[in-house]
């Protein structure tokens, strides 16, 4: 899934990715990066992040993007690349409460 949105400017919102199956997904670097006009993503909660080892800049850039759907319940013990995930995505509240996450699991 890496790359799969990437740099879509004109993209107001997605709806539709509680749909896909991410159990096999290994990579979601740079997904959303640079989706500068994006201002929802819809139900992203209930994916499998099992075998997810890269989410590095999956938001970057997202500059219009003021939440996200709680995404707590991610597995995130197979993360290995999480830098810059939120870089430039104004989504301070929500990189605070994935770290809290993360550090608390």
């Amino acid at each position: 899934m890496r790359y799969i949105f990437y740099e879509c400017s004109l993209l107001l919102s997605i709806i539709g990715l509680s749909k896909i199956n991410t159990s096999n997904v290994k990579n979601m670097k740079h997904m959303l990066e640079d989706c500068s006009l994006l201002k929802k993503v819809f139900d992203i909660s209930q994916w499998d992040t099992n075998k997810v080892k890269d989410i590095s800049c999956m938001f970057a850039g997202c500059s219009s993007l003021k939440s996200l759907p709680d995404i707590s319940n991610w597995n995130t013990e197979q993360f290995e690349y999480i830098e810059q995930l939120f870089q430039n995505a104004h989504l301070w509240y929500h990189y605070l409460t994935y770290l809290n996450g993360i550090l608390t699991k």
